[in-house]
């Protein structure tokens, strides 16, 4: 084997992806003075790499082009190819988890601007029956409550916070018998929810908010 042979295949800064029994191959090549290298053309190399990039192995790239694999393990090892797959991998990686963030931030916000839209169209229902004593079923579909809480729900398991997290808000007190008060500067409005999805919402809300107390 040339020296000049030897220096282009023994590069030890160049990281490779073969196997025990790929080196040994690669090695009695390279003492054979690599036959054949010097035969594949760009536009072969070029088909050798991106099958390689698509993830194929070196047996599966040899049989397909039908070049043959030692040839192709030195073209890996002289062209750094698994480096080059890895900093592929890990620029895609790093899209991914941009994406992925980006995707949470736009979610976070859009379930805040659910949230923000009920508390703007249910709160001024919630003081009107606060005022007259009027039970809230009277006022509100029963379907709004089941919105506003599953966004709500969302909205702090999606940011790892409280939407309250001060307890500066207003009282509210769920309890699970026949009647549900909820109270607001001295001032009670009572809910039925021994009947009706507003009752199931609100008892459902209810050991919802014990589990919290527990944890």
């Amino acid at each position: 084997m040339s020296e000049e042979n030897k220096d282009i295949v023994d590069v030890t800064e160049i990281s490779t992806d073969f196997t025990f029994q790929e080196e040994t191959e690669l090695q009695k090549f390279v003492e054979k003075d690599m036959p054949g290298l010097t035969s594949v053309t760009d536009d072969k190399l070029t088909q050798l790499f991106s099958m390689y990039m698509k993830g194929k192995s070196y047996t599966e790239i040899s049989q397909h082009l039908k070049v043959k694999k030692p040839v192709i393990l030195c073209l890996s090892k002289q062209n750094g190819w698994y480096d080059k797959k890895v900093e592929y991998y890990n620029a895609i990686q790093a899209n991914i988890q941009d994406r992925l963030l980006q995707t949470k931030i736009e979610s976070t916000k859009f379930l805040a601007d659910i949230v923000g839209y009920y508390h703007s169209t249910m709160g001024a229902k919630v003081e009107q029956a606060l005022a007259d004593g009027k039970k809230i079923s009277e006022l509100m579909d029963s379907k709004e409550f089941a919105v506003y809480f599953r966004a709500l729900e969302a909205l702090e398991k999606g940011s790892g916070k409280s939407v309250d997290p001060g307890g500066k808000g207003p009282t509210i007190n769920i309890h699970g018998g026949a009647k549900t008060t909820v109270s607001e500067d001295g001032k009670t409005l009572e809910i039925d929810t021994s009947s009706g999805e507003v009752g199931d919402i609100l008892k459902s809300l209810a050991e919802l908010t014990k589990a919290r107390k527990k944890d």
